[in-house]
């Protein structure tokens, strides 16, 4: 009877890190999206009217569903990292779903609520009404920016807390805790960027975003098949 159930778990241990190795493979395409999908809106009148803007729209769904995929991935990455230290790999999960439920809560947030003042702004004539909306648009747009720190921050300690508990393995799992910490770096720069706004960032910053981001997602993809494909021969 336990090797029955011992079987039964493996076999769904094995599927799920398949999963979530598709899932980290999807993420290299919606990462290279995100960063190359520009909708141009120079100032706040061209702003308003990103709610009825086609490629905006798509461009705010896609990131939800990007974040989704990261979440399922590195749920398979802590599975797998959770021998080498369980509390790194929980701690680590609990960064990267704060990294999810922020981006969540700034998309839809500019999905439903910003965009529908944006609406209301256009179909508006009485003055005092429409500084009212500019205010809180202009409101709820610093709000976001918060959202986003918490965002570069969980994603960042998640890697971190991943990069540290793989770093002293062996192989592959070397690489990729190598790997991760070097993506800490990188995602600490973006958060530095927002309180110094230092070119040097800057330049870091687009670099990982245009070029580290999806190679290292891919990376983690093939480690994740790796492990899937270990895991089935075990």
């Amino acid at each position: 009877m336990s090797n029955t159930i011992s079987t039964g778990n493996l076999i769904k241990g094995k599927r799920y890190l398949m999963f979530s190795a598709v899932c980290a493979l999807i993420t290299v395409f919606t990462t290279i999206a995100i960063h190359n999908i520009h909708v141009p809106a120079a100032n706040f009148e061209e702003r308003v009217l990103l709610y009825k803007n086609s490629l905006f729209l798509l461009l705010n769904w896609i990131i939800m569903f990007h974040c989704l995929m990261v979440l399922f991935s590195m749920l398979g990455v802590a599975l797998v990292i959770e021998k080498h230290s369980r509390a790194l790999a929980i701690l680590g999960f609990l960064f990267f779903s704060l990294f999810v439920f922020s981006e969540w809560q700034r998309t839809l947030n500019t999905l439903w609520h910003i965009n529908g003042l944006r609406r209301q702004y256009t179909v508006t004539a009485d003055e005092n009404t429409l500084q009212l909306i500019r205010f809180e648009i202009q409101n709820r747009l610093s709000q976001s920016n918060v959202y986003f720190l918490v965002f570069i921050l969980g994603f960042s300690l998640g890697n971190a807390c991943y990069g540290l508990a793989i770093i002293k393995g062996k192989g592959s799992d070397r690489l990729l805790g190598a790997g991760l910490l070097l993506w800490f770096c990188c995602t600490s720069c973006a958060f530095m960027y927002d309180f110094v706004h230092a070119q040097w960032l800057r330049k870091i910053v687009d670099v990982c975003n245009n070029y580290y981001q999806p190679f290292i997602r891919l990376v983690i993809a093939c480690w994740l098949f790796q492990k899937a494909k270990q895991l089935g021969k075990n």
